[in-house]
């Protein structure tokens, strides 16, 4: 029903963006990306787009959603296609715009779109650092708080790609522009946690909670890096918890989260009143290695249960490396 096919091309682009990624794209970063430019170009573009989104929330409204995805399925369906989409919006944010720069940040920043991007680029690490080099070498990036965002995301994408030392190259880079960016920081603490680097995970996490005090996020999750790392760190997770406690009071997870911490601290001061552990096993434990697996995934019914069985064990596994097993 779209006779123009520069307008179809945008209008299949917008459905796959908004769609993928639910954010809106403001209408002249639109015009700008698929070239459009004449006056009855722009009337029908404005036309068949006026009513497809909800313009304060950024997604397809209910009754476009279908027809967004089956359009994007045909017309955006392969990742070169989608790479074309992706390059494209980035590349026509005007640097200092603010509604133009939302839809990067939206990109870059939102739940898990760094997944989703590699996975709408097939897994492909060639495809993946094609898209972001070309995302770094354009205007936007030019602009520190926008070229941080996006290496960290590039981080983020080849952190899934398995590719850690690259990982670790992108988010040093955004932290090398921007020392006190909590994002990557502590982005950066949860690629070290994975990979039983306690120590660098610590600190990160630390400097993160330390550079965003007003920031529930990452006080949260300081508190929870460091509750996987070493007993060294243990005591220290309180300050976090209530930290975020303070910035959200009545958060159902801090408040889970919190008092399992405040019980398993108990626990072990029993543990070591009546002997259960001895120094070598709390030198060595780790919670991440040794606990942390039942205290998330149980019941707080038969939580204190499954920390002491799981206590009563750690001296018969206490030969295992903790830092090869996490």
């Amino acid at each position: 029903r779209i006779p123009d096919a520069l307008t179809q091309s945008l209008y299949a682009t917008v459905c796959y963006l908004c769609g993928r990624f639910g954010f809106a794209i403001p209408e002249n970063l639109a015009l700008k990306q698929t070239g459009i430019n004449q006056p009855a170009q722009i009337d029908l573009f404005v036309a068949v787009t006026k009513d497809l989104l909800v313009e304060e929330a950024g997604l397809l409204r209910p009754r476009h959603s279908l027809i967004g995805q089956i359009v994007a399925q045909h017309s955006v369906g392969g990742p070169r296609a989608k790479e074309a989409a992706l390059t494209g919006v980035v590349a026509a944010v005007t640097p200092g715009n603010a509604a133009e720069e939302a839809v990067l940040n939206a990109l870059v920043t939102g739940d898990n779109h760094h997944r989703r991007i590699v996975e709408d680029l097939h897994r492909n690490p060639l495809a993946v650092d094609r898209l972001y080099e070309a995302w770094l070498n354009t205007d936007a990036a030019r602009i520190h708080y926008n070229r941080k965002r996006i290496l960290s995301s590039y981080g983020l994408a080849t952190r899934a790609l398995g590719d850690i030392d690259a990982a670790r190259e992108h988010f040093r880079a955004a932290i090398a522009l921007d020392p006190s960016y909590a994002f990557a920081l502590r982005q950066w603490a949860w690629l070290e946690t994975q990979q039983a680097q306690w120590e660098s995970a610590a600190r990160l996490a630390r400097t993160a909670a330390d550079a965003s005090p007003d920031d529930f996020v990452t006080q949260l999750q300081c508190a929870q890096i460091l509750m996987y790392n070493g007993l060294e760190h243990y005591g220290s997770v309180r300050q976090y918890f209530e930290r975020a406690k303070a910035l959200s009071p009545s958060n159902p997870d801090v408040i889970r989260l919190s008092e399992r911490y405040e019980m398993t601290i108990a626990s072990f001061i029993q543990a070591e009143a009546e002997g259960t552990l001895t120094p070598g096993a709390l030198r060595n434990l780790r919670p991440g290695r040794a606990i942390v697996r039942a205290w998330f995934g149980s019941d707080s019914r038969d939580y204190r249960d499954k920390l002491k069985s799981d206590l009563r064990n750690i001296e018969e596994d206490e030969h295992i490396d903790a830092e090869t097993v996490h």
